[in-house]
């Protein structure tokens, strides 16, 4: 894969309608970008009467919107539903094979900036630095490096393993001198065997140093949260977002907590939800009789959950937490390419289609602290932008129909 276009010359691009990622449709409109950055945005009129002369492109039944921002996704791990525990021994080398491809599945299918929030020692690195170089396609990567778990924690496999006050304080550090862009704590167990997801895992003393560190570091921190007891040490900690946000209890059931509730909307915390990865265990998508009887148990057992988890998603929009987009892509079931099927349950869940969308580009962007540069169409912004068939501000589902990607002004080829 390789770009159609060095991004250098003045364009424009002209659709059915452009979104900007913040709410706002225009219809007959069209984008100019010139290098890597965006110069204009306007009626088709008014970009013709200002640039009569430069090289256009027209996407007739099409939206343009800004490049899709999936803020949760595991780029070591293949999405076929192999465990963690189980796929850690595959060799490094194939590993990083395996991400450099799931990066390139991404670009294609309009996500221009992807979050990894847990991989193998150094290799999401390894993997950025590639990109750079222009040995391999891939979005704009934001890293947390190696998740950080306590011994035998959630994640353990990718070698996180941080324990103590002292002790989590130099992982950060460590983390922050590798390159971290942002730093991802495992306040409760999860999908990793022998964790339980149910209850917290760090003493409160270890978070708050994880969050007091990171923030001195200029880092922003996420916390995998899927115990109503994990989600109150993560905001006890000051936590910027929380993964998951399930609110379960230590006997397995799920009831949403108004209180807590609360504290995430009036701190400010972002909350990515990962509907899709729960979603697709109700699907046919998982071959039950091929499992064992305890892992059929353990899939029966979260397909049971999902309404609730569906369910708390509405009402936590409601009381005005802020929502973003991310797949978790790489775990379980789900895919590279499927960041649409999240922006698809966020609707089923209650959001509207532009809600979703705004998930996905500027309430994004903002979660990243890179609000003023990504996630939205505006002049100034680096033009990271989407074609995409129908208008998906009405229905989610023609995000799959992908016309055409920008990378920071740059075509990139959907071949492969």
């Amino acid at each position: 894969m390789t770009a159609t276009s060095a991004g250098a010359g003045l364009r424009i691009l002209l659709a059915d309608r452009v979104f900007d990622g913040r709410g706002k449709t225009i219809v007959d409109a069209g984008i100019a970008i010139e290098g890597e950055h965006i110069i204009a945005v306007g009626s088709r009129a008014e970009l013709k009467a200002r640039y009569g002369d430069a090289e256009t492109e027209n996407f007739p039944n099409a939206t343009l919107l800004p490049g899709l921002i999936d803020v949760h996704t595991h780029l070591v791990m293949p999405g076929n539903g192999i465990g963690i525990a189980e796929y850690a021994r595959t060799p490094d080398e194939l590993m990083l094979l395996g991400a450099a491809r799931n990066a390139a599945l991404a670009l294609r299918s309009g996500v221009t900036t992807l979050v990894d929030l847990g991989a193998k020692g150094e290799l999401t690195f390894r993997l950025r630095e590639a990109i750079a170089q222009g040995i391999a396609p891939g979005p704009r990567l934001v890293l947390c490096g190696r998740a950080l778990t306590i011994t035998g924690g959630h994640g353990w496999p990718w070698l996180g393993e941080a324990d103590g006050v002292d002790g989590v304080r130099r992982a950060v550090r460590q983390l922050c001198k590798e390159g971290a862009d942002l730093i991802k704590v495992m306040t409760t167990g999860g999908g990793t065997p022998g964790t339980d997801g149910r209850r917290p895992s760090y003493s409160l003393q270890e978070p708050r140093a994880i969050v007091d560190e990171a923030h001195a570091q200029g880092r922003r921190v996420m916390g995998h949260c899927t115990a109503a007891a994990g989600i109150e040490r993560a905001l006890d900690a000051g936590v910027d977002a929380i993964a998951h946000c399930q609110f379960l209890t230590p006997d397995g059931s799920d009831r949403f907590d108004e209180r807590l509730a609360h504290r995430i909307a009036e701190q400010g915390v972002f909350v990515n939800p990962t509907l899709q990865i729960n979603r697709v265990l109700c699907g046919d998508r998982v071959r039950r009789d091929d499992l064992t009887p305890e892992r059929r148990a353990a899939l029966d057992a979260w397909t049971a959950r999902y309404p609730a988890f569906a369910a708390n998603v509405a009402r936590l929009r409601e009381m005005g937490v802020k929502l973003v987009c991310g797949s978790d892509c790489g775990w379980g079931y789900s895919t590279f390419d499927e960041t649409w099927l999240e922006l698809d349950a966020l609707v089923e869940a209650g959001l509207s289609p532009v809600e979703a969308l705004t998930s996905a580009t500027a309430t994004a962007a903002k979660m990243l602290g890179m609000a003023d540069r990504i996630g939205v169409v505006q002049p100034g912004f680096l033009a990271d932008l989407l074609a995409v068939e129908g208008d998906p501000t009405a229905d989610v589902g023609s995000m799959r129909g992908v016309r055409a990607v920008w990378s920071s002004g740059e075509r990139i080829s959907l071949a492969g």
